[in-house]
């Protein structure tokens, strides 16, 4: 029988990632990410698809906890944040 803890990510190199776009993601780019995820963690990613109108465009991934926003929506608050600050 298998232990439990064989079933954990990290005791078998997968890594759950969280992927959150605007639309569904094609099938070409799924296996893109899929790619980049693998060759810069070195270990087999194991990815959930949502999606959330509000992106806009653009993408946000989550990998162990860490954000990588980017999605239209993040571009443009970023945008109105520098266009109303004081000078």
């Amino acid at each position: 029988p298998l232990r439990r803890s064989c079933h954990r990510p990290a005791a078998n190199g997968i890594i759950a990632v969280r992927a959150v776009s605007a639309a569904p993601v094609s099938e070409e780019l799924r296996l893109k990410l899929e790619e980049k995820i693998r060759t810069i963690t070195g270990k087999i990613p194991e990815i959930t698809y949502a999606t959330d109108p509000k992106c806009i465009g653009g993408m946000l991934i989550e990998v162990e906890g860490t954000r990588f926003d980017g999605t239209v929506r993040k571009r443009l608050e970023e945008m109105r944040k520098t266009l109303v600050s004081p000078l």
